[in-house]
């Protein structure tokens, strides 16, 4: 079966958002304890502090994230 091809990289335009805490679980998977755990150990971007207590993320800087573990799960193509 073939999968319809998605733009990725610099294929694809996106427009960067800053997303909250749900929204940045939702879009990878992630518990809350993994993602400030993944934060400290240097693997996961960090947030942006827009006040004392509010946190958000560069919506281009998680889909990076995302696509480099996706091309790291995928390896090389090879046909």
């Amino acid at each position: 079966m073939n999968a319809e091809r998605i733009p990725a990289g610099n294929e694809a335009k996106q427009e960067r958002i800053l997303m909250r805490l749900p929204a940045v679980r939702g879009a990878c998977g992630l518990s809350r304890a993994s993602i400030y755990q993944w934060i400290r150990d240097g693997r996961f971007p960090a947030p942006i502090k827009l006040g004392a207590h509010i946190s958000v993320w560069d919506s281009l800087a998680i889909s990076a994230w995302i696509e480099a573990r996706c091309i790291k799960e995928d390896g090389p193509n090879v046909e």
